[in-house]
């Protein structure tokens, strides 16, 4: 073989080796959840039973920023589900909710959850660390407090809009 030959097969196979780690990089990075049915609270944004383009990489970091829309299970029930929810508060911060104002590290903030607070009362709680606090854009019946702490482990990623 002379040197042309070889420099067209090495080319060749650093192509193949580079497109086989995009592709393991986009597949540990990305993935696809569907958000379980009966749940409205995040429409038009997510309809029940549509799948949801999530990316992983601020997961194993927890660098989520207020406002990410984030894909998660919750455990509240009997049944695992597959809920989307917006990050309002982060490990550290407190939050209240007062008369539908929501109040982070006692600083008033505008959130797109807006109509699902407007009719509760929260005392101020910190967010543990390890956790996130979500709410909803839409109104979600009755929920707790608690409920709305999402541990990091549950969290399967920030959704792509």
């Amino acid at each position: 073989m002379n040197a042309k030959a070889h420099i067209t097969e090495a080319v060749k196979h650093l192509l193949l080796l580079g497109s086989i780690c995009i592709i393991l990089y986009l597949g540990t990075s990305f993935s696809c959840s569907r958000v379980s049915s009966g749940f409205r609270a995040m429409q038009p944004m997510a309809d029940e039973g549509s799948f949801m383009l999530i990316d992983r990489r601020p997961v194993p970091s927890g660098s989520f920023s207020p406002e990410d829309v984030v894909c998660y299970t919750s455990r509240d029930t009997t049944k695992p589900a597959t809920r989307v929810g917006r990050v309002i508060a982060l490990p550290g911060q407190v939050v209240q909710v007062t008369k539908g104002t929501l109040y982070v590290d006692g600083q008033t903030r505008r959130t797109a959850a807006a109509a699902s607070i407007q009719n509760m009362d929260f005392p101020p709680v910190m967010v543990p660390a390890e956790h996130v606090f979500v709410m909803f854009d839409q109104s979600f019946g009755s929920v707790s407090f608690r409920s709305q702490l999402i541990p990091l482990a549950d969290i399967q990623g920030v959704v792509i809009r």
